[in-house]
């Protein structure tokens, strides 16, 4: 062990960082699954080598901090990691990724965190007291708590946060908010009178105390957050844009990713900051329920976007939604991106999930000359019957696309016809995207795909110089409930 202790701790920190846990690139909203725990267990045990591997692999062990899907029980990932964090707060201030659930118990196991331990590390921040009192009669009762919200406690100086929520994320709405301002009223918690006996158990957090001692451990404005998913456990159910609205406001975000949110009309009104705007530029929701006029309030709130997608949730997602309440018209769809999404630079819009009623289409898109890369059903942007490609009133894509482009996907729309229209559907859509390519009118386009329909593998029919075509088989999963399913692609590029 000796000749051991003779290796730096600088050279074994460059080793271990092989171990280091890291979010996947795509396909964001499985990284429960895809999140190895064989990293994270090899930190673990090399902690429990000796105390310099414990000296350089803990705090690898902290930086990237994966408590969403670490361990086959996340309650247990949590009350482990937040044991040690009030121990040793500093870890924290390492920590620049963290992945976790906001709901506690949802494993079953009666799990708790020392509240005495707790509140002894609480006490070193520099906690407001209103928002000590927030805390206190909130998210303490009986030692539940919230633990996405409070790890944030922990961890200052994190970048990018991959949350799971459910039940009204208050806490964790306010905290992403990266200003803390306690006089909102949306944010402070009951009044004394309204207060259930038993939830003013004080648990040694001073909250009397009105002077705010400023020490070592926190600021509660995230000030290097860039990143932010917010993912909802269930999919049968949404979060409604006014549960997580304030995520909106922290100055630094500039990326969003959300799986089940519903942001319809019948939200906007209820919205608390209508008059404040996002400096958010890459937006995804997925499995989302969205109108025409949630898109707008959406663009209202983000106008800095440049990269949009918004992918629609299937009925599952619309259990407490009336049928004739669940109806997107693409024609208002329309009017709102040609006044709204001028900054666009790349735009995905997938409808072939959902599972309302679809009303006309989008038309074109010709204003929006920023848009370099463009996702869409080719039915929801032009639209067309059973009869087309031959309805003289379909409109062409080369009519209502913006000379920008430099890349088109098609989604398949999942409109499924008999085998003698899905021919000709297919035929007029190589057409186009022939008369797409020789028009002229795209000098920077460069690669164009197009979904097919389950065993279409058909060649592209054209020929065309300094063009290649082929036909790829894809796996593709769009969603957390969508499965993974085969899907023929043609490939339509440059050479």
């Amino acid at each position: 062990m000796s000749n051991i202790q003779r290796i730096p701790d600088e050279i074994w920190g460059q080793i271990f960082e092989g171990f280091e846990c890291t979010l996947p690139p795509s396909q964001w909203w499985m990284d429960r699954v895809l999140v190895s725990r064989t990293h994270r267990l090899t930190l673990a045990s090399l902690c429990l080598v000796c105390q310099q591997f414990r000296r350089c692999a803990q705090p690898l062990l902290y930086k990237n901090l994966i408590l969403e899907g670490a361990e086959p029980d996340n309650d247990t990932a949590f009350v482990r990691a937040i044991r040690e964090l009030a121990l040793h707060p500093k870890l924290g201030q390492n920590t620049r990724i963290l992945t976790a659930e906001n709901n506690f118990g949802r494993s079953g196991n009666d799990l708790r965190v020392d509240n005495e331990q707790l509140a002894s590390a609480i006490n070193m921040m520099d906690l407001p007291p209103r928002f000590r009192q927030f805390l206190r009669s909130s998210h303490f009762d009986a030692g539940r708590i919230s633990p996405a919200s409070l790890c944030l406690l922990f961890t200052p100086n994190v970048q990018s946060l991959d949350i799971t929520v459910g039940e009204t994320p208050l806490l964790l709405s306010w905290i992403l908010s990266g200003n803390l301002d306690l006089e909102k009223s949306s944010f402070l918690p009951k009044t004394s009178q309204d207060v259930e006996p038993g939830e003013d158990a004080d648990y040694g957090f001073g909250y009397e105390d009105d002077q705010v001692v400023v020490r070592a451990y926190s600021n509660f404005g995230l000030p290097r957050l860039r990143e932010v998913h917010l993912k909802h456990w269930s999919i049968v159910f949404t979060t409604p844009i006014t549960d997580i609205e304030a995520a909106f406001m922290h100055p630094g975000v500039e990326v969003m990713r959300m799986v089940g949110l519903d942001w319809r009309a019948t939200h906007v009104p209820k919205r608390l900051w209508p008059g404040f705007t996002s400096n958010i530029r890459v937006l995804e929701l997925t499995e989302c329920i969205m109108d025409a006029r949630g898109i707008e309030d959406m663009f209202q709130l983000c106008p800095k976007l440049e990269s949009l997608r918004i992918f629609l949730a299937d009925s599952n997602r619309a259990t407490e939604i009336q049928d004739a309440d669940y109806e997107i018209k693409m024609d208002s769809v329309g009017v709102v991106l040609r006044k709204h999404g001028r900054s666009l630079v790349k735009l995905d819009l997938e409808t072939a999930e959902f599972g309302g009623y679809i009303n006309r289409a989008i038309g074109s898109l010709q204003d929006l000359d920023n848009l370099r890369h463009l996702k869409i059903a080719q039915r929801d942007l032009v639209g067309y019957s059973t009869f087309y490609p031959f309805d003289p009133a379909v409109p062409h894509l080369v009519s209502v696309l913006p000379r920008s482009l430099e890349t088109l996907y098609l989604h398949y729309d999942r409109l499924y016809m008999a085998l003698a229209a899905d021919e000709y559907k297919r035929k007029g859509t190589n057409n186009e995207i022939c008369e797409l390519i020789t028009s002229g009118e795209f000098p920077n386009l460069r690669a164009v795909k197009a979904e097919r329909y389950l065993e279409d593998s058909k060649p592209f029919e054209h020929s065309i110089d300094g063009w290649q075509s082929e036909i790829r088989e894809e796996p593709l999963w769009k969603g957390p409930s969508t499965g993974c399913r085969r899907v023929i692609i043609m490939v339509v590029s440059k050479i």
